[in-house]
């Protein structure tokens, strides 16, 4: 199984909200099909919250989950993946 993990996804503040992190992931999940990658993964701080709504939206779920309800500031980050 290919894994792919994405790295250091950014987009300058003045640029933010205007969809060019949505378009970048899904130029990341065709480069990751032509590769014949079967799984994306990316790590996000817990309270980027805009972030992880966005990665919720393209199909991540949180690889490691706490047994219990946490803060964001008690997780620091999360581990998110999906399959292709």
């Amino acid at each position: 199984q290919r894994r792919l993990l994405l790295r250091n996804l950014w987009v300058c503040e003045e640029r933010r909200r205007q969809g060019i992190a949505r378009e970048l992931m899904c130029a990341v999940d065709s480069l990751a099909d032509e590769m014949g990658v079967s799984f994306l993964s990316l790590e996000v701080l817990a309270d980027n919250e805009p972030a992880i709504k966005l990665y919720e939206d393209l199909g991540f779920t949180d690889l490691e989950p706490p047994p219990f309800p946490l803060p964001a500031w008690m997780r620091g980050a999360l581990f998110l993946g999906k399959g292709l």
